[in-house]
């Protein structure tokens, strides 16, 4: 490893110098959780090799892109790395709602000049003129880059990683290819490094690049571990499978969908390659016995719908009540106050709660009394925190046991939730012992009989004294779960597990207990495989995550050489095409399939809605997949809602430009008295009031006209189109600050 890190040595200077290539050694730095220190007049920081114009320099070298734009640097002294790193970032940085600004944070190790990461936006100028990359070529433009960035000798140990998929929230519509390199060690992934580039489908450029590498750990000998089928047989033999709740794959619709999976009933994720047992995060063995997520078994068994969300809204006159009481109850003196309030979201629901403290007689608040917070609808338990909050846990004095503990945190809810403790079942924790100064406990919710742990409990116990220092209620939202009847069995479970998960070998870096890397690496089995789990009544394996479109294949032979492949391609990355059996370029599309097209083009980010989205016309029903876009069209001012839509009928060309036009926020240029001038020689045949829309998307440069230079405005829009189009649109539509969304 020493001639590697001569080599990366060369290659910094090299760069610096205006030739050779980067390279890197260690994964990127976590910023929160380092110290900025300021550099010395000369621009050199405390024991760093590289000055501050030196780190600058290389950033620019590297990303040609970066120059014009105001950038600073901060020096990072990172604990928890054990790092020096020189982060470059635009100045002021932009993290705020509106169109796009410039963002830019590249870390660079200020000891060997390795770039560690990089993140880059910028928002585009005027329309970028060429063509939008296949994957294919983008994937070429990574690996261009990569072996200006990476060493022969070490991209010699990278195998690409066909499966990965990237970040892209769900409703949006991604420009950016993304792709990643796993480190090869002994035939075996070294899991956490590799490399990651993004690259964007229409500039062409490198936007996104992550290196993680750690060659200084030794990595274990990998003769002698276990079998496959063996490490699977002890595994299902002494940890099972367990039918649990799990959120499933999030999605765009109205609420995302509970699925019934059975999952291993396991703590801990690894397995050690040579004796078979659990791994904890540090790298220690737990028996196997003792890394059961639940100690006991289940029973599905239907129960009746439960009750609906509560409604309504307590008085401040109740809500003090119930705060004093619980204070009360808890033994606290005092005066009991208002102390702010505050909400809560997630998939599906919003809470809206009200903050109360605890204040000793005859003194002022300070800001770290204890608090509660109450639901505003019903007066409920949100959550509470002692006045150790915000107080990190450090080892002290521990009179109570982890039984103690937990009979404390069981008493505790019997008070609190007097209806819903019996319908917790505690998770375990493999290490029964407190955490520095307090245990922690997790309780998941029974639903059917069976463990929901997304609607869970966390109390956190003094190991000192007994008190309750904090809790939390998660049990909302109200999400419909689906029945336990018509269930496979355990049995036919463990058969599928056996026939379709395979254990994967890896190498795996432990970490200590607060997070910091051990400096060591363990050689481990895992069930990536298993995803979410296996869904309990169709017995088909519930993907983590779906990645780019599995059926892109499928795709590519229908499209074929259309002059719209790469575009076409794009939208099936993003799961926009219709099936591939019944997929045709040349079709036209729906009014609803155009919707969905543009709503997701003019998104950057989206989050769940907080409920059901209510239909915004009369002929889309309550629970239609797509009602979330539409809802985004109409709050666009795509069109107005109410009446019937028509969403199965043919979407038209020039219906297709007046939305695009106002998505776009020209409505009002649009609407002007006067006649826009047309590029196209049969703008006199577009319907009356369309006219302006559609010669604004022609002199916009993104609709243009057949052969014959006419637009064919009552024509349908076909896939082909609405994709060149639609790509084309993107940077603009999600720059306009009429449209901007989280």
């Amino acid at each position: 490893m020493r001639r590697l890190s001569i080599i990366l040595a060369a290659v910094v200077m090299g760069l610096l110098a205006g030739a050779g290539l980067a390279w890197g050694a260690e994964e990127p730095a976590v910023v929160s959780q380092g110290a900025v220190v300021a550099a010395g007049e000369a621009g050199k920081a405390p024991g760093a090799t590289l000055t501050e114009a030196e780190a600058m320099a290389l950033a620019k070298k590297v990303f040609p892109q970066l120059e014009g734009l105001e950038l600073r640097a901060e020096f990072e002294e990172n604990a928890y790395e054990a790092r020096r790193v020189w982060n470059i970032r635009t100045e002021p940085e932009h993290f705020r709602p509106g169109p796009w600004a410039e963002r830019v944070w590249i870390a660079i190790d200020a000891d060997t000049g390795t770039i560690l990461h990089s993140d880059i936006i910028i928002p585009p100028g005027e329309p970028v003129p060429g063509r939008v990359l296949t994957r294919e070529e983008a994937r070429a433009a990574a690996e261009a880059f990569i072996a200006k960035m990476v060493p022969a000798e070490a991209r010699a140990h990278l195998r690409w990683d066909d499966g990965y998929t990237g970040y892209q929230p769900k409703g949006t519509l991604s420009l950016v290819y993304s792709f990643h390199w796993n480190r090869m060690a002994n035939g075996i992934p070294v899991s956490g490094d590799g490399v990651t580039a993004q690259v964007d489908a229409v500039t062409g450029e490198v936007v996104g690049y992550n290196l993680s590498w750690h060659p200084e750990i030794g990595l274990p000998d990998p003769n002698g571990v276990m079998p496959p089928a063996e490490i699977t047989q002890r595994v299902l033999d002494e940890l099972g499978l367990v039918p649990q709740y799990v959120i499933g794959e999030p999605s765009a619709t109205a609420l995302p969908e509970v699925r019934l999976v059975y999952q291993l009933n396991s703590l801990l994720p690894f397995f050690d390659a040579r004796t078979g047992q659990a791994l904890g995060y540090e790298g220690q063995a737990v028996p196997l016995e003792n890394a059961r997520l639940f100690d006991r078994a289940f029973s599905p068994a239907q129960e009746a719908p439960g009750a609906a969300p509560p409604a309504g809204r307590i008085t401040p006159e109740e809500g003090l009540a119930a705060a004093t009481a619980f204070f009360r109850a808890l033994g606290y003196e005092g005066r009991v106050e208002r102390s702010g309030g505050g909400s809560s979201g997630g998939p599906g629901y919003r809470i809206e709660t009200w903050g109360y403290a605890v204040v000793p007689e005859g003194q002022d608040r300070r800001g770290m009394e204890p608090t509660v917070q109450l639901d505003t609808r019903n007066g409920g338990i949100v959550s509470f925190f002692s006045e150790e909050r915000g107080v990190s846990a450090v080892p002290g004095k521990v009179n109570l046991t982890y039984r103690q503990a937990y009979d404390r945190a069981l008493a505790f809810l019997r008070q609190v939730e007097p209806d819903l403790a019996d319908s917790l079942v505690r998770q375990q924790n493999s290490r029964q012992e407190p955490e520095g100064d307090r245990y922690a406990f997790r309780f998941s919710r029974l639903v059917n009989g069976i463990p929901f742990p997304y609607r869970g409990i966390m109390v956190t116990i003094s190991a000192a004294d007994g008190r309750v220092l904090d809790y939390h209620n998660n049990l909302y939202p109200h999400l419909p779960v689906p029945p336990v009847t018509g269930m496979i069995d355990p049995a036919r479970a463990t058969e599928i597990f056996k026939a379709r998960v395979a254990p994967q070998l890896i190498y795996y870096f432990t970490r200590e207990r607060d997070g910091r890397p051990t400096g060591k690496a363990a050689l481990v089995y895992h069930f990536p495989d298993l995803g979410r789990g296996i869904d309990a009544h169709t017995g088909a394996i519930v993907a983590e995550r779906q990645g780019p479109n599995g059926r892109l294949a499928a795709y590519a032979a229908r499209i074929g050489n259309h002059w719209a492949r790469a575009p076409l391609l794009l939208l099936a990355e993003n799961g926009f095409l219709p099936d591939p059996e019944k997929f045709d370029p040349n079709r036209t599309i729906s009014r609803r399939e155009g919707v969905r097209l543009l709503a997701a083009a003019a998104t950057r980010y989206w989050d769940y809605p907080e409920g059901p989205v209510k239909p915004p016309f009369t002929d889309l029903k309550a629970g239609d997949p797509d009602l979330v876009y539409f809802d985004r069209a109409v709050q666009m001012g795509l069109f107005a809602g109410g009446g019937a839509f028509n969403p199965q009928g043919t979407l038209t060309r020039e219906q297709f430009a007046a939305w695009l036009v106002n998505a776009l926020g020209c409505k009002e240029v649009a609407r002007i008295r006067g006649r826009i001038e047309s590029p196209f020689k049969d703008a006199k045949s577009v319907t009356p009031g369309l006219a302006n829309y559609v010669a604004l998307a022609g002199q916009l440069g993104l609709m243009g006209g057949d052969a014959g230079g006419n637009f064919r405005p009552q024509a349908g829009l076909t896939w082909g189109e609405a994709a060149a189009v639609v790509t084309k649109a993107v940077p603009r539509l999600q720059n306009n600050p009429l449209l901007y969304r989280w």
